[in-house]
């Protein structure tokens, strides 16, 4: 077994990576493209995650929980080319459609050749395995993969995004760095697995897979449905703004849930050898961890929006501001919904459950964004947004409450308190004294930072002395 410690921190680094890295071209390329280019480039990314999405079923979460409870190589290796025959299937006809709508409708004819190079995703789709990799909690090498080719891409962005003309070439660059990660996998898994794949029986993952497909769909509606709806009732510049927001947003998120993501392998694991004991610990220091980090996360991110907005888009991107306040809320629910979903629900074989909150989120949704966009544009799919992920969190903890027994204690809560409060006054008192956007910026996260995880220690918050004491051992 693989330290969780180690795991959550190779995850934590990729997640980050993956919105850091793209937040730093946002930047660069927000200031070249305009509001109008970043949200072209948004809405064609957005059209494509659709047929993604139906190419990978629900292997990435499937995929992983079935790897993880491999017990040899030869077992190990009829999974991989079970699964691997499954998604090359759905793949063809995922890219087929997909090409064939954008080819006919004259709804793409004018930006065609950018829906080609993002459509490249579905494409390669064949040879996207990340799911073995996080089933065999190869989170360092998933690391040091995605983290050079990140670092290749962000280059090329640099080098050959020049004028607002090039927002093909962003997207194609954008395109390639995932598709690299592809080809990354599959030259590496030959360490793993023995060919030819022999004796496969593919009906037994049918129905598990088609209820996870079915439950992303679902997830992906009131997701992808913002930026549908945006894009056809208010136009491409608002879609600039919400994507804009949605990425500073996504930092927070990604490190919070990635901290957890790598519980799936290790609750599958526990779960199938009847250990509830060593479960139920497992799953309530997630919840412990999620909210010790969400909470804070959304408090600061909601007071220095405005700063963020500035710093990283310019001025032109103000209206985003509001925005990602208003995202900012969102970040305890999603944290929550993603690990009790994706990581308790699947791994106590309730896949169904899923599927019906996040069908109910996607119907509140769609709902939601019909009314709220025609008023508030950008603002209106945001408030959407947070409103459906908190139906779709509560519904989540009504279905696991029989499952896992809470064990949250008041002094936890208290501690958590107490330090948010104390951490908005020092932030809102940095803010008032410096006037540099820059430095006021950086002094704000630092400040706030470090007066929350103080006051925790202090309040004697059981996971703060837990970090410092592993920190002093070390």
């Amino acid at each position: 077994m693989k330290s969780l410690a180690k795991n959550s921190l190779f995850n934590v680094i990729y997640k980050c990576s993956s919105v850091v890295f793209p937040l730093i071209m946002a930047a660069y390329v927000a200031r070249i493209l305009s509001p109008d280019g970043v949200g072209r480039v948004a809405s064609a990314q957005n059209i494509v995650t659709y047929f993604t999405i139906l190419a990978a079923l629900g292997l990435p979460t499937y995929g992983t929980k079935s790897i993880s409870a491999t017990k040899n190589r030869d077992e190990l290796s009829k999974t991989f080319g079970e699964l691997f025959v499954i998604n090359a299937i759905s793949t063809t006809f995922s890219w087929i459609a997909y090409y064939v709508i954008v080819l006919s409708m004259p709804y793409f004819e004018a930006q065609r050749p950018l829906y080609m190079v993002t459509g490249l995703l579905i494409l390669f789709n064949y040879i996207n395995v990340d799911w073995f990799y996080q089933g065999k909690e190869e989170f360092r090498y998933i690391m040091l993969r995605s983290l050079i080719m990140r670092v290749v891409s962000l280059i090329a962005v640099f080098v050959f995004v020049k004028t607002a003309e090039d927002y093909i070439v962003y997207a194609l660059i954008l395109s390639l760095s995932k598709v690299g990660n592809y080809i990354f996998n599959v030259v590496h898994i030959g360490k793993y697995i023995d060919y030819p794949f022999k004796n496969l029986n593919l009906y037994h993952h049918i129905k598990p897979v088609l209820i996870l497909l079915a439950a992303s769909l679902a997830i992906e509606v009131y997701t992808l449905a913002d930026t549908t709806m945006l894009s056809i009732m208010c136009g491409e510049r608002s879609v600039g703004f919400y994507s804009s927001a949605m990425r500073g947003i996504a930092v927070a998120r990604m490190l919070i849930t990635s901290i957890v993501g790598v519980f799936l392998p290790r609750l599958s694991y526990l779960y199938a050898n009847g250990n509830e004991d060593q479960f139920n610990v497992l799953v309530n220091k997630g919840y412990k961890i999620l909210l010790y980090l969400t909470i804070p996360a959304a408090v600061g991110i909601f007071i220095v929006a405005n700063d963020l907005t500035l710093m990283l888009y310019g001025e032109q991107f103000l209206p985003s501001a509001v925005t990602t306040r208003i995202f900012s809320l969102s970040i305890i629910t999603v944290g929550f919904s993603n690990f009790i979903g994706y990581q308790i629900l699947v791994t106590i074989k309730k896949e169904k459950l899923m599927f019906y909150s996040t069908l109910l989120g996607a119907g509140v949704n769609v709902l939601l964004n019909y009314f709220l966009i025609r008023t508030y544009a950008h603002n209106g799919a945001a408030i959407a947004s947070v409103i459906t992920e908190f139906c779709v969190t509560c519904l989540q903890i009504h279905f696991v409450k029989d499952v896992v027994k809470t064990q949250i204690s008041r002094h936890f809560m208290f501690s958590l308190i107490l330090s948010n409060v104390t951490m908005i006054l020092c932030v809102c008192v940095t803010e008032y004294l410096i006037s540099n956007l820059f430095l006021r910026l950086v002094a704000s996260v630092l400040v706030g930072v470090a007066t929350y995880f103080l006051m925790t220690i202090l309040t004697k918050n059981e996971l703060s002395r837990e970090t410092m004491g592993c920190f002093l051992r070390k």
